[in-house]
């Protein structure tokens, strides 16, 4: 079973310790630095695919409650960019749509 004794298990642990701890999840500099380290220490090229069925049974609760966790954060984001989008009189002439062609290449889905 993986659990603690994982770098990258132990990693995410502690970025859940304080997204959890945090007041809210509405966007905000520590919110989005916290997201940020979460996302690139799940996605970085040195991390190896983990098995969640082989996760020790606190391991699964921490990703079913950061699963959680990152489905309101996502929500909350959502709301904050379309409140300022709906706050222009012409909300499309402040967008700018990006496709995967134009992402940069550091960027680009896998």
């Amino acid at each position: 079973m993986v659990c603690h004794g994982d770098p990258l298990i132990r990693r995410v642990f502690e970025l859940y310790e304080k997204i959890s701890s945090l007041d809210s999840l509405k966007p905000f500099k520590d919110v989005n630095t916290l997201f940020r380290q979460l996302v690139l220490t799940c996605t970085s090229d040195g991390h190896r695919h983990i098995d969640v069925a082989g996760l020790c049974e606190k391991a699964q609760e921490m990703r079913s409650d950061l699963t959680r966790l990152c489905g309101e954060a996502e929500g909350l984001l959502e709301s904050h960019f379309a409140t300022v989008l709906g706050s222009f009189d012409r909300p499309i002439e402040n967008l700018t749509i990006k496709t995967i062609s134009n992402w940069p290449s550091s960027s680009s889905p896998s």
